[in-house]
């Protein structure tokens, strides 16, 4: 079987095993292209039942369920019951799962670290919440506090993108939050098309609520912990992803953000000037 999605504009074909229907319909509901008079293919998906790598290991440590190996123009992978390559000159890939249960979070993640760049879009370890004014972006690692970031501004009327992960798009020079099929965890997110990305913090817990100065070459160094980039990644993509870090820079406000949550007003911290 073959459908299109359209995701921020990339449009990814998938074929798949006809047992995969269900999961294949639940999973991009709402992101299926439905003109088939024409098309732009920019990557091309196979799923099925297979294992790319020799070996099989039961059982791998959680810091550990990562394999990435690029040769040439190829980088092959594994991950949480996900085996399989792309070609990142052709965009085409095969992916192989262990069953019709397993996410495809976690094939797709591999579209959107190794080619998305190509595509002015960068995945992001970030939550999002959006108003009619704003468009804001909270990184940061594991205990950071983006969901708790994401929460307290959902009190003050902003709708949660999402807690964890977020895609970002260039579009004509302004960056956009996209909608993406990213649904896990525990929360209903928003659905949108796009919204005009306005601000992006980088998190720090703390006793006050302070934003401060972020200097490019910080900014870049930052933004690259936040991207998945798994254990390796090409050149190209390097390249690729300090042109599109550089543009975003200057395209919006960027600062570290420390959170007090018992006293958080989102609206007040984004008219407060920032300090150095």
């Amino acid at each position: 079987m073959k459908k299109i999605i359209n995701i921020g504009g990339v449009l990814i074909s998938l074929e798949y095993d006809s047992i995969l229907n269900e999961t294949i319909s639940e999973s991009f509901e709402g992101f299926f292209l439905l003109d088939d008079i024409k098309k732009e293919i920019n990557a091309y998906i196979k799923l099925s039942f297979k294992e790319y790598w020799p070996e099989r290991v039961d059982f791998i440590p959680a810091d550990k369920l990562l394999k990435v190996d690029f040769v040439e123009d190829k980088v092959s992978f594994r991950y949480y019951g996900v085996d399989g390559y792309l070609n990142l000159n052709s965009l085409a890939g095969e992916f192989y799962i262990e069953n019709s249960k397993t996410p495809l979070y976690f094939l797709f993640r591999f579209i959107y670290v190794y080619l998305m760049p190509r595509f002015d879009t960068l995945y992001l370890h970030s939550s999002a919440v959006f108003d009619d004014e704003n468009g804001v972006l909270s990184l940061g690692v594991s205990e950071a506090g983006k969901t708790t970031f994401a929460l307290m501004a959902q009190k003050e009327g902003f709708s949660i993108v999402h807690d964890d992960l977020v895609l970002i798009k260039k579009i004509d020079s302004k960056f956009y939050i996209i909608h993406t099929p990213i649904i896990i965890y525990h929360m209903e997110f928003a659905k949108f098309d796009k919204k005009l990305l306005t601000h992006m913090f980088f998190l720090k817990k703390s006793s006050i609520n302070k934003k401060t100065v972020i200097t490019k070459k910080e900014f870049i160094r930052r933004l690259f912990r936040m991207i998945l980039s798994f254990s390796a990644v090409s050149k190209e993509f390097f390249n690729l992803y300090f042109e599109i870090a550089s543009d975003l820079y200057n395209s919006i406000e960027t600062s570290t953000l420390e959170v007090f949550p018992e006293d958080f007003n989102l609206r007040e911290i984004l008219k407060t000037p920032k300090k150095s």
